[in-house]
């Protein structure tokens, strides 16, 4: 019996590590690159089946037909992408399978856990049903964001409780995603009512702190000006004492060094009188021919 047992547990192992298929990093990494890829060709389809508009609904049916020609970005295979997912689909909601196959490849290139995926899957899902119903609760004047779903949901839902009840389940809903996903709390919508009145009274509050300011910087420079000015004064008037009594001084040392002593001795000679001149000359010489004609 024991072993039979060890018989039947080893096929069971053997059997589990047979159906036990994981991805390697090149498998990951391969994959992720498509889903990529999708995703940007599911959006190029998308915005083209906007830019283009409805002209290539006919040809949708003959995608095998080679002689059929679609406007497309894509092609046959965008034509067909884009009317699918926006027509038939959920309309301008689906624009959001481009974030989730995007965010699908990006984990298996980086090779992170698809795990953490979960709650963005989920609030994805959410609010492409949330967005296709409200967008059919606005189909009279805006009929082609809504996509066949979106219409039909919400005929559903207005069948039963009616067109005004159908709006109060889609403002629930909103506010729903609004405050588990985007986290939005009673608090933070009053403080969007509360900031500018806030914003207001810092502003006035700011304003008369300012203008405080001034006037005190206004006056401290009125009285630092004062006092210079009358220092400047009583400066002034030093200095101009000052340049006054150097002046006298210099006045009076000037008048006496310009003072000379002419006093005179009796045994000094005049040197002014012994100095020949021209006039002297010619008496002298007058006196000697006189004395000659005497002779």
């Amino acid at each position: 019996m024991a072993k039979k047992t060890k018989q039947e547990n080893s096929s069971s192992t053997s059997i589990k590590e047979k159906f036990n298929f994981q991805f390697n990093r090149q498998q990951k990494f391969a994959i992720g690159i498509l889903l990529v890829l999708l995703s940007v060709a599911l959006l190029l389809s998308f915005v083209s089946y906007f830019v283009t508009g409805n002209v290539d609904q006919s040809e949708v049916a003959e995608v095998f037909n080679r002689k059929s020609r679609v406007e497309n970005w894509l092609g046959k295979f965008g034509a067909y992408l884009a009317d699918f997912f926006l027509y038939k689909g959920f309309g301008v909601a689906s624009f959001i399978f481009v974030r989730i196959l995007f965010l699908a490849g990006a984990y298996l290139i980086l090779d992170l856990a698809l795990g953490k995926l979960k709650k963005s899957l989920f609030w994805d899902l959410y609010l492409i049903i949330v967005v296709s119903i409200l967008f059919g609760f606005f189909w009279d004047m805006l009929p082609q964001l809504s996509g066949t779903i979106g219409y039909e949901m919400n005929l559903f839902t207005q069948d039963y409780i009616g067109k005004i009840g159908t709006l109060l389940v889609l403002i629930f809903g909103v506010i729903i995603f609004l405050v588990f996903k985007i986290k939005v709390s009673p608090d933070t919508v009053k403080n969007l009512f509360e900031k500018p009145s806030k914003e207001l009274d810092e502003a006035i509050k700011k304003a008369q702190v300012t203008s405080t300011e001034d006037n005190a910087s206004v006056n401290n420079i009125v009285a630092e000006t004062l006092e210079n000015d009358e220092f400047d004064g009583v400066s002034d008037l030093v200095v101009q004492n000052n340049i006054d009594e150097d002046f006298i001084i210099r006045e009076d040392d000037e008048a006496i060094s310009k003072i000379e002593l002419k006093t005179k001795s009796p045994f000094e000679i005049d040197k002014e009188s012994l100095k020949p001149t021209i006039a002297s000359a010619s008496e002298l010489n007058l006196k000697t021919k006189e004395e000659e004609r005497r002779k």
